[in-house]
Order: C-alpha cells, then structure tokens, then sequence
C-alpha cells in the first residue's frame, strides 16, 4: 500500500510541474486534482489533451482501496452551456480487500487482490472565472481476477483545481 501512495504521488507532482507551463485555463480543464465523492472516496488527477483525457482515481470502499485508470477517448462540449463537456472512457482498477466483508458475489476476499476492466460516462463542467471543474459520472466496473462479479453502481461526484 505505501508503494501504491507514493506511485500515486509522484505521478501527481508529474502532471503538476508539468501543468506549470500552461497559461491560462484551457476549455477542456487542462491538469485538475482534487476529491471524489460517491460509492468511492478519494483523489482524482485528471489531464486532457486535445479531445482526451487521461484520468487516475485513488480511492476506498469501506471493504477495499483501489487505483482506476481511465481513458477519456471523447470528450467534447454538450452544447448545452458553454464550459459543459461530456465524455466517455474505460481503463481498467486494481483493488486491494482489506477486510473479511461479503459483498457482490457474496463471496469472501480478505486481504486479496482483485484486477477488471472499467467505463466511463459522465458530464464535466469547466468555471470559466475560476480555476474549478466539476464533473458527474457513472463507472462500471467488472472485476476478472481475485473474484468475478460486475459492479453497475459506481456513480461519483468530483470537484477539482485546475492548474495553470
């Protein structure tokens, strides 16, 4: 676990130092880090370039951690409001149980790993005088290894900083 946090880390002063060049807010939200709300809780580091993302979530679930890597494959504006954008994605999580809690399958899975595959697709919002986006999403999960079942409830609030 304490590899997986400083991984995480370093990773997340990458995607800083390297937003530090920027100029500006860009409309797509370029580098953004803050929590994750929902099934989940946690970190959320995002970073877009062009019409992608790239976005990696740290998070807890009362019986487990896990780190989701997702990749936005489309994210463009709704036309609805301006700074509104709306994307889809997958990627893939590992979860690591920490407890001897039943769950999905009503299996079992203290201290074991699972590995799956996720998906992606929710609404972003970009403030446009302020350096804060806001986005709404449904992710689907289904694990493959260290227990199989599929989780269809993974609905998350995130509120994050962009960078300059």
């Amino acid at each position: 676990m304490k590899k997986l946090l400083l991984l995480s880390t370093i990773c997340a002063l990458m995607f800083t130092l390297e937003s530090q060049a920027q100029k500006g807010y860009s409309s797509s939200g370029g580098t953004s880090i803050g929590a994750r709300l929902g099934n989940e809780q946690g970190l959320t580091l995002k970073h877009h370039f062009g019409s992608a993302a790239i976005e990696g979530i740290l998070a807890t679930r009362g019986w487990s951690t896990n780190l989701t890597v997702l990749y936005h494959f489309f994210h463009a504006p709704t036309g609805i409001a301006p700074g509104l954008d709306w994307f889809v994605g997958a990627g893939g999580h590992i979860w690591f149980y920490n407890t001897n809690n039943r769950h999905f399958d009503n299996r079992y899975y203290n201290g074991s790993t699972g590995i799956g595959i996720d998906g992606a697709l929710g609404m972003q919002y970009n403030f446009p005088s302020a350096p804060l986006n806001m986005s709404l999403d449904w992710k689907p999960s289904m694990n493959l290894y260290g227990g199989s079942y599929f989780d269809g409830g993974g609905f998350g609030l995130s509120i994050r900083f962009r960078f300059k």
